[in-house]
C-alpha cells in the first residue's frame, strides 16, 4: 500500500458570472473566482474539483447543489467534502472547498453551476483531460466503532468506515473498499477530511491520502477482496469525519 502525499495538478481557468434564473432583487449571484481540476498524477486519474466562491451579499449563503453539465445536459453532481455536503459562505467572503463527482466523466469540457438556498447561481467551465472517476463518500462519528461501522454501496464497490478509540480524545479511522460481485477494481484513492473540510490536523496532508494500484504488487481485485486505509490520530473535536474513496473499476 503506497501512502505518499497526494500530488495534485490544478488547471486554473478564468471565471465568469452568469445566472440561469432571476434571483431576488436584493441578492447578487455567487461568483466562482477560481476553479481547479483535481488530478492525481500517481494514479493518473481525475477525482474532483477545488472551487473558490465569493459571496457578495452581506448575509451568509449556502451552496446546496453543484451541477455538472455537458452540452446543456446534467451529467453529474459535485459533492462537497463536508459532513453536510453543503458549503456555507459568510457575507462578503470567499470559501475554498473540494468536491468529488457522483458519476464518471470522460475527457471533455464541462460547465459548473452552483445553486444557493437563496437562488443565487455562479457558472464556470472546466476541462477534464484524463477520465474522472466516481467517488463514494461516507461520514463517520466517534460512535461508529468496529461493531457499528458506516458504509455506502454502489453497483461497483462498497466502502466501510469505522473508528478505533485510542484514548485521550484521539481516534484511528479505518476504511475498506470492497469490490462488488461482477466488478474488478484496479485503483482506489482514499482521502480523509475533518468536519471543517480540511485534513485532520495531526494527520496532515502527507498521510491524508492512501492509494491502491500504484505499486506493481498491488494487483486488481474482485469480490470479496478489498483495499484498506487508515488515518491517525484524529481528534475528537474533528468529527464527524468525511472519508472519500475514488474507485477505478470495470465489469469482470
Amino acid at each position: 500500500m503506497a501512502v505518499a502525499a497526494g500530488v495534485l495538478a490544478y488547471n486554473w481557468v478564468n471565471s465568469y458570472a452568469a445566472s440561469s434564473t432571476t434571483p431576488p432583487a436584493q441578492l447578487k449571484p455567487l461568483r466562482i473566482e477560481a476553479l481547479g481540476v483535481l488530478y492525481d498524477e500517481v494514479l493518473e486519474i481525475t477525482y474532483g474539483l477545488e472551487l473558490s466562491v465569493y459571496n457578495p451579499n452581506p448575509e451568509g449563503q449556502v451552496i446546496d447543489s453543484i451541477y455538472i453539465l455537458k452540452g446543456g445536459e446534467l451529467v453529474a453532481h459535485g459533492i462537497p467534502a463536508t459532513p453536510s455536503r453543503k458549503v456555507v459562505i459568510d457575507g462578503k467572503s470567499v470559501a475554498t472547498f473540494k468536491a468529488v463527482f457522483d458519476a464518471n466523466l470522460e475527457p471533455a469540457t464541462y460547465v459548473v453551476k452552483l445553486s444557493s438556498e437563496a437562488g443565487s447561481i455562479g457558472v464556470n467551465s472546466f476541462v477534464v483531460h484524463y477520465k474522472a472517476w466516481r467517488s463514494i463518500i461516507v461520514n463517520v462519528t466517534t460512535s461508529n466503532d468496529a461493531s457499528s461501522p458506516v458504509e455506502d454501496s454502489t453497483f461497483f464497490a462498497r466502502s466501510v468506515v469505522w473508528v478505533e478509540d485510542l484514548g485521550g480524545g484521539q481516534y484511528k479511522v479505518h476504511n475498506r473498499v470492497y469490490a462488488a460481485q461482477g466488478y474488478t477494481i484496479y485503483k482506489v484513492r482514499h482521502e480523509c477530511f475533518a468536519s471543517d473540510g480540511q485534513y485532520p490536523d495531526w494527520v496532515g496532508a502527507e498521510w491524508a491520502v492512501w492509494r491502491y494500484g500504484d505499486d506493481p504488487w498491488e494487483d486488481p481485485y474482485t469480490y470479496p477482496d478489498y483495499a484498506a486505509a487508515y488515518w491517525t490520530p484524529v481528534r475528537e473535536d474533528e468529527f464527524p469525519v468525511v472519508v472519500i474513496a475514488t474507485v477505478v473499476y470495470e465489469p469482470s
